[in-house]
């Protein structure tokens, strides 16, 4: 077994004991009725992204020459670096979060702690395992991480939209702080689009899954890659690529959200 076999395996395991991590938490019917009552577990970007991360090392591990196993490399680094950034960045530490997994605790669910770190914490380091000795260099290109990472940034982004619109609920704490913030959320609850609105999207969506999510372009080992072929030193040619991306990947992201939100208040 080579070491990029290796790696993979290990990945697989560290994102599967991830996605185990939430047999340790209250059901989701049990704990948030409301917000899950359409898609269930699968509701929460975690499971989503776990089960992803661990579909793709699988898959790297099995048949490491499958086109997925190789182009979707950009997807998984970034779900595993959005996923413990984005819930250690805006969820773990905010007090309606530490105070519900209180009241559960209380109930009899002691494991609540541990599962938290389980979920969220295993995703950063099985992605920079990966990052640095995985064997990525060369197998994928800029269109791949605009595909892949752009589109299921803007998949999720939309799911949670229809979430909000079928059940009533934001998926996590931080939205009603941030519709707090700017007012009511107009597209979400069926009315016109306000410009309160799009400025929520602007600063907070955006900025969030931007910087999460576009991490791929910000590795060396990455950028290097998908600039391989390109004239000029390295590190020119990584700057240059990580703007491109930068402004592409924005320009897809906006068009593709100013498109789609309109149609979801009909």
């Amino acid at each position: 077994m080579c070491i990029r076999d290796r790696i993979s395996l290990i990945c697989a395991v560290g994102n599967a004991v991830g996605f185990a991590g939430h047999l340790f938490m209250p059901p989701c019917w049990l704990r948030s009725p409301q917000k899950t009552r359409v898609f269930g577990r699968w509701t929460f970007l975690t499971n989503q992204s776990n089960a992803i991360l661990v579909c793709y090392h699988a898959l790297r591990f099995a048949a490491p020459a499958h086109a997925l196993a190789r182009r979707a490399y950009p997807l998984a680094f970034a779900l595993g670096v959005g996923l413990t950034l984005l819930y250690y960045g805006l969820d773990h530490f905010l007090p309606e979060k530490i105070a519900e997994d209180r009241r559960w605790i209380a109930k009899g669910y002691a494991m609540i702690p541990v599962a938290n770190h389980l979920e969220h914490g295993l995703a950063l380091p099985t992605a920079l395992l990966d990052a640095f000795y995985g064997g990525h260099a060369g197998q994928c290109a800029l269109r791949d991480v605009l595909v892949f990472v752009g589109g299921y940034t803007t998949f999720y982004n939309l799911f949670q939209v229809a979430n909000k619109r079928l059940t009533g609920a934001w998926l996590y704490p931080v939205f009603y702080e941030a519709e707090a913030a700017v007012g009511p959320t107009a597209w979400a609850d069926g009315g016109p689009l306000a410009p309160e609105t799009l400025a929520y999207c602007a600063e907070h969506w955006v900025l969030w899954y931007a910087a999460a999510y576009g991490a791929p372009v910000l590795s060396c080992r990455i950028a290097s890659s998908v600039v391989s072929s390109w004239p000029g030193s390295v590190s020119k040619a990584c700057t240059a690529a990580t703007t491109r991306h930068a402004a592409l990947w924005t320009i897809i992201y906006g068009a593709s959200m100013a498109a789609v939100l309109p149609a979801i208040t009909l």
